[in-house]
């Protein structure tokens, strides 16, 4: 029997998937998908699994809007909104519709220009610090 086989078809088969995930943009770039509240983590997993479902490409639009919005930093009522979805297990079409009433409520286009103004404007610094260096 050989061990090897199967992880190796894994590998192989992920090694081909991520360049088309990250073409879609559901690959956080330059974001620890761990700093994501529960909440955020159950709509943009929910949203990549309706994105692959759905062959409406205007629905693939509204999805990847949606899931660059909600994937970036959000109010606690946006956060609140998000556990109330996944406590209730939206899925499909109404998540969509949900997270698209949520989105316009709280006006989360806005933020986004907002975000993308500041991300060109100024680069952010990060300092990294480790007792190691000490």
């Amino acid at each position: 029997m050989d061990l090897t086989k199967k992880p190796m078809s894994r590998l192989l088969h992920l090694q081909e998937t991520f360049p088309k995930a990250l073409e879609q943009g559901f690959v956080p770039a330059g974001q620890d998908a761990l700093a994501l509240s529960h909440g955020q983590q159950y709509a943009w997993r929910e949203l990549r699994v309706l994105f692959g479902v759905t062959s409406d490409e205007e629905e693939k639009a509204q999805i990847k809007i949606l899931e660059k919005a909600f994937r970036g930093n959000v109010t606690e009522a946006v956060k609140r909104e998000l556990n109330k979805i996944r406590s209730n297990e939206m899925t499909g079409p109404p998540l969509l519709k949900a997270l698209g009433e949520l989105y316009l409520h709280h006006l989360m286009l806005d933020w986004m220009d907002r975000r993308a103004l500041h991300l060109e404007d100024e680069a952010i610094p990060k300092i990294v610090c480790s007792e190691g260096l000490m």
